[in-house]
């Protein structure tokens, strides 16, 4: 299966002048509205000068499937990386490669990523891209089926996410996404056999028709860099368990402490208890000898007493001893 490659412009020039002299003529007209078919679709590259500059290296079902074609990445990639030690820490990427450079991916990132062709799209075709199926496989995301407008003239760029636990290298030059395009339903425009409607045809701004590249475009949509949360949530997850583990180690000096400091008031408790029941023992052994003296004395008074009493009974009745 070959290709004539020399039906496509050969210069940037020449895909203007057949951009300009196509953009609101349509030059195959008797391609019905609907998805265009690789047939239809070379055509029209080859007639409008859509994609310049547009190249098939290597065999044709690389870069060619039924209803669409592969484009590659070239140009300029910018990104805003968070350190992987220091989350909070970013560090940009601004640069632009040439096919064959390799562009790393790391891991839960987003990178904008600019597509190498520059595109002029007539008033009566619209595209689609889709990243291409390999790097779906990989865990790579962007956003699907975005719509390129009929009219859009300039270089595209897509942000691709990387969700997976590892970095990834893509080359420039390789087809990075495929594109399909559609042909309108007919409309006065470019098309004089199209019905009347009362309804105007809006074209593609004016005010959008400046040749912007991918930094005037980041700049438009945000004031701050565009950082994947990932990362920030990693680090504010991998800090929390840090505090936790600190605590815990805290938690674990203190109940060691606790522990010494509960075993010192026990034993303290247990000595004073021992000295009072000791100091107790003592004085219940001096009160007992205190009563025993006093027995004692109580019993020889006693026994004094009894004598004066025979004593007394005698001198009475007049008994002598």
């Amino acid at each position: 299966m070959a290709i004539d490659l020399k039906q496509f412009a050969s210069s940037d020039e020449e895909a203007q002048q057949l951009f300009d002299a196509t953009r609101s003529t349509d030059p195959l007209p008797d391609v019905a509205p609907s998805l265009l078919n690789t047939a239809d679709l070379l055509d029209y590259i080859a007639a409008t000068g859509m994609i310049y500059p547009f190249e098939i290296p290597g065999p044709v079902d690389r870069r060619l499937k039924p209803a669409s074609c592969a484009i590659p990445f070239a140009g300029r990639a910018m990104a805003w990386i968070p350190d992987r030690k220091h989350p909070d820490q970013i560090k940009p990427l601004d640069r632009e490669f040439r096919p064959g450079q390799k562009l790393r991916l790391p891991r839960n990132s987003i990178v904008f990523i600019t597509l190498q062709p520059y595109f002029r799209i007539p008033d009566y075709i619209a595209g689609r891209y889709n990243l291409a199926i390999t790097q779906i496989y990989r865990g790579l995301l962007v956003g699907t089926g975005p719509l390129v407008d009929p009219g859009f003239e300039g270089l595209l760029s897509v942000p691709v996410h990387n969700l997976t636990a590892g970095d990834y290298e893509l080359t420039a030059g390789d087809p990075l996404v495929w594109m399909e395009f559609t042909k309108l339903s007919d409309n006065l425009r470019w098309s004089e056999t199209a019905r009347q409607s009362p309804n105007p045809y809006v074209p593609f701004p004016p005010r959008k028709l400046e040749r912007r590249g991918l930094a005037d475009y980041l700049a438009a949509a945000s004031s701050e860099p565009i950082v994947s949360s990932i990362p920030q949530e990693v680090g504010v997850a991998r800090r929390a368990a840090e505090q936790a583990r600190n605590s815990v180690r805290r938690l674990q000096g203190l109940s060691l402490f606790a522990g010494v400091v509960l075993l010192v008031t026990i034993a303290a408790l247990l000595l004073q208890t021992f000295g009072a029941i000791r100091d107790e023992g003592k004085d219940r052994s001096a009160l007992q000898e205190r009563v025993d003296r006093l027995d004692r004395t109580l019993d020889s008074q006693q026994r004094q007493l009894k004598a004066v009493r025979r004593q007394a009974s005698r001198s009475r009745t007049g008994t002598r001893p």
